[in-house]
């Protein structure tokens, strides 16, 4: 392991991470906020820092880093983006302990959206657009943003990208991995900006739009109000984030098809069709059974509710504008395994990926036939594309040690006395990246409440959901730092 390449790109990673604080600063100067100081002092301790990894790690020729070295700088990456993001919240009192600061900023980073904070509206604007912001930097990938800036740093970023999107496989936009990564970036871009567009006409303030479409975009969650949408009463607004989280929760290499008028790519594709089919049944029946004078005496008002929620937690974003908590059973456990399900492959939601389900089925499927028919050939296809047995075996893989972790991590939260409810629902919302779950961290609750290290333990496991697993847990195998 070469650590002084690891510490020039880390260094970078600081400084770029600095650079990026500055809208939050300005926001800060325009409000009239002090907190611009602690933005300030902020950047010139990350530049202090950066630089001096840079320096340390300083090369003349160009380097391509190993799949080890590559792992390492992902996964550490993120902790290191934590660590840096939580000093304004942290030097300006918003949140008085370290330890809270760093949850937040993980939380937003990893577009999980879990808050420890009980009054957001209190905090400065400043410290708001950082909040939201984070979860924009995080939504794509903050070493997919990395990749795709930042060539003139003379290392090749072909593996660091690989481990940084989501999903069991990648492909289909362009053969060089930097121009892979800032197509992803400027379709990211466009989306973001028209959803800051259609928010503004719906009635939203520009502030907020622009916030909440970080939020969407990033399948976040974080809001600015307290109620988080339920604040806005506006249908429209409703809609839009709904449309806006189906598109973000998508497979974002299908927008670049789209571009290019390759319609076929896009209908042909079966994730797409699976995560669409999952979304209209789940919405129809809420609707259902929400439509009722206990709940909306509407259909339609039903059916908004119904659809908005259904989609936020499906896409991991975890907006909310009803409290779950008091809806029927029934539509608690629909919640929860919508939570497990997530978003499309190489989308910015988090979750096992509708992908991996799609061809887990069809495994178990084959499997099935296999036991009464052995000399059958069955071909396992996703988009009429056939899947390769690596491919099969590392989505078993990653089924088995998922499960590993989430009942060690409920065994571990569990530990500490809290409810059920509290217990399995704060493991699965933290490990798929969607932020509330059920009672006290709900919707309209916070994981304020939880013990220091059950919220770094809880930090940990976003990182290692937005990294899907395997690029954190080399961290525990011996032979990972053998030379």
């Amino acid at each position: 392991m070469r650590y002084r390449i690891i510490a020039r790109l880390l260094g970078f990673l600081v400084i770029s991470i600095a650079l990026n604080m500055i809208g939050a600063m300005l926001w800060s100067l325009y409000f009239s906020e002090r907190e611009w100081e602690h933005f300030l002092l902020t950047i010139a301790i990350a530049f202090v820092i950066g630089s001096g990894l840079v320096y340390l790690g300083r090369s003349r020729k160009e380097v391509s880093i190993s799949h080890k070295e590559a792992l390492f700088m992902v996964s550490g990456g993120w902790f290191v983006a934590g660590l840096v993001g939580a000093l304004p919240f942290y030097l300006s009192g918003a949140i008085p302990q370290y330890y809270d600061a760093f949850f937040e900023t993980v939380s937003g980073f990893t577009t999980t959206g879990a808050s420890i904070l009980t009054n957001v509206e209190a905090l400065p604007k400043g410290l708001l657009f950082w909040r939201s912001y984070t979860h924009w930097l995080g939504g794509m990938g903050i070493i997919v943003l990395f990749v795709a800036l930042f060539p003139f740093l003379g290392v090749s970023g072909k593996k660091m990208y690989q481990f940084e999107v989501p999903g069991p496989e990648v492909g289909g936009l362009k053969p060089k991995i930097q121009s892979s990564a800032f197509i992803l970036w400027k379709i990211y871009v466009g989306i973001s900006f028209a959803e800051i567009i259609a928010l503004k006409l719906a009635g939203m303030p520009l502030f907020d739009s622009m916030c909440h479409t970080f939020g969407t975009m990033a399948t976040g969650g974080f809001s600015t109000k307290n109620a988080s949408i339920a604040f806005y009463p506006n249908p429209m607004i409703h809609i839009i984030i709904t449309v806006f989280m189906v598109a973000a929760g998508a497979n974002f290499s299908l927008y670049y098809f789209l571009s290019r008028k390759n319609f076929m790519q896009v209908l042909h594709d079966t994730e797409l069709k699976t995560y669409l089919v999952i979304i209209l049944i789940s919405s129809l029946v809420f609707a259902f059974f929400l439509y009722n004078p206990v709940y909306y005496a509407s259909f339609f008002a039903a059916l908004n509710s119904a659809s908005f929620n259904v989609v936020s937690i499906m896409t991991t974003t975890g907006y909310a504008t009803a409290n779950t908590d008091t809806w029927p059973m029934l539509l608690k456990i629909w919640l929860l395994i919508l939570m497990f399900i997530g978003g499309c492959g190489g989308s910015t939601g988090g979750g096992i990926k509708v992908v991996r389900y799609v061809i887990l089925i069809k495994y178990v499927y084959a499997q099935i036939i296999n036991s009464y028919a052995p000399q059958r050939k069955f071909v396992i296809r996703v988009s009429h594309k056939p899947v390769s047995q690596a491919v099969i075996d590392q989505i078993l893989s990653f089924f088995a040690l998922y499960v590993i972790i989430y009942a060690l991590g409920v065994m571990v939260i569990a530990s500490y006395g809290y409810n059920w409810p509290v217990t399995i629902s704060s493991v699965a919302a933290c490990l798929n990246n969607i932020g509330p779950g059920f009672s006290s961290v709900g919707a309209i609750g916070n994981y304020a409440f939880m013990a220091p290290f059950a919220k770094f333990f809880l930090a940990f496991y976003m990182i290692a959901g937005r990294l899907e697993l395997f690029a954190v847990m080399i961290y525990f195998v011996p032979d990972f730092w053998k030379r």
